[in-house]
């Protein structure tokens, strides 16, 4: 199942958008089709609400680092149904952080100048 543009908040509140395949596989066919109305659709959801926890209990730099470990924690069995993760991930920051990461880059490289401006100036 793939899952692309999914926003999710990391535990540092960084909110990332995620592109991920999850693969789903049916143990208990009873189990699936007599507790579950739809599935093919609670599976969808029962992925996605895995990936938003999975991802959101870890800060961005876990994503970005320790990619096997949250492989091998996101494995979850429900309704008959095991949820696994290939390993395939995409992450990037929405265009809202990025926006707010260059001004305050902007706003440090200013502050930084005028430090040195007024040291400068001081020892001249």
């Amino acid at each position: 199942m793939p899952f692309f543009n999914l926003q999710i908040l990391t535990k540092d509140s960084v909110t990332v958008v995620v592109d991920a395949v999850i693969y789903a596989r049916i143990y208990d066919a009873t189990m699936a089709t007599v507790n579950v109305k739809d599935a093919r659709g609670s599976t969808y959801l029962l992925g996605a609400t895995t990936l938003r926890t999975m991802l959101g209990t870890v800060g961005l730099s876990e994503i970005l680092s320790d990619r096997d470990r949250i492989d091998k924690e996101m494995q979850v069995f429900q309704f008959g149904i095991l949820i696994m993760h290939n390993g395939t991930l995409s992450c990037t920051l929405t265009s809202t952080c990025k926006y707010y990461i260059s001004i305050v880059t902007m706003l440090l490289n200013a502050y930084i100048v005028s430090i040195y401006k007024a040291l400068t100036f001081t020892y001249i």
